[in-house]
């Protein structure tokens, strides 16, 4: 099985604040992982850190065997920041036009050909979004966003999807079928890392949870997770998280 993301004691502050502590993780191709932990714990550091967004004080991060600092493969991944909705809303653009933004890593400076248009087509299809291809960015719902941004990253034809809270501001119907989506995307080969704070997401649909608080508390099968005591040991001892079990 080949290793996507090798973390290996890894370090990071900010000026003289610690977000990343001590941390080591594999993540091999085909998983679904999550990573979970209170405010501030180190989530989006980690998941910049993984990308080569940034660079570890200490310790190495390799992406697909290369140290990341090296990594130029960019189209191999799809990024969805926590501000990316807001940037590209701002934006006077069509769907099809985000969505043409992930071919950009294949085309370089040559027009877009056919077989481009192919894949374009083709992703806005895969997420149900095609007769939105038209319409502008800023005029679509919030679950009609994060389809428009995963289909960019479907045009990339990425082998790693990089999430970070992607359905914040989005109702439960359109959270619950994007979800669906991910998890269909997954069955198909993609490797996911996702950013969530609702425990239902993250023990129904990842295989694997990553639960962060600096330092990594737990790294293990999402069945397993509820019954460790990481719960308590990232978030404290009266953490208020509920978990509704709807088997």
């Amino acid at each position: 099985m080949t290793t996507v993301v090798d973390v290996e004691d890894v370090w990071f502050g900010y000026d003289t604040e610690l977000a990343v502590k001590n941390v080591s993780l594999r993540i091999e191709e085909g998983q679904y992982i999550g990573l979970i932990g209170p405010n501030g714990s180190g989530k989006t550091t980690l998941l910049k850190l993984m990308l080569g967004l940034l660079q570890p004080d200490r310790g190495t991060v390799q992406l697909f065997g290369e140290p990341t600092a090296k990594f130029s493969s960019a189209k191999r991944i799809g990024y969805v920041s926590q501000r990316s909705t807001d940037k590209d809303v701002a934006m006077p653009m069509t769907v099809a036009e985000v969505v043409e933004m992930g071919r950009y890593a294949h085309r370089g400076r040559r027009r877009l050909r056919s077989s481009d248009r192919r894949i374009i087509d083709d992703a806005l299809e895969r997420v149900d979004i095609a007769d939105l291809a038209g319409h502008r960015i800023d005029r679509l719902s919030g679950g009609q966003r994060q389809r428009a941004f995963i289909a960019r990253a479907l045009a990339s034809e990425a082998d790693l999807l990089a999430l970070d809270e992607p359905t914040v501001g989005v109702d439960a119907s359109s959270r619950e079928a994007f979800y669906g989506l991910l998890s269909e995307l997954n069955e198909e080969g993609i490797t996911i890392v996702l950013i969530e704070h609702d425990l239902d997401i993250i023990t129904t649909h990842v295989d694997t949870v990553a639960c962060i608080n600096q330092t990594l508390h737990y790294h293990g099968e999402s069945a397993r997770f509820l019954e460790s005591d990481a719960l308590t040991e990232a978030y404290g001892k009266h953490h208020g998280i509920l978990h509704h079990d709807h088997s």
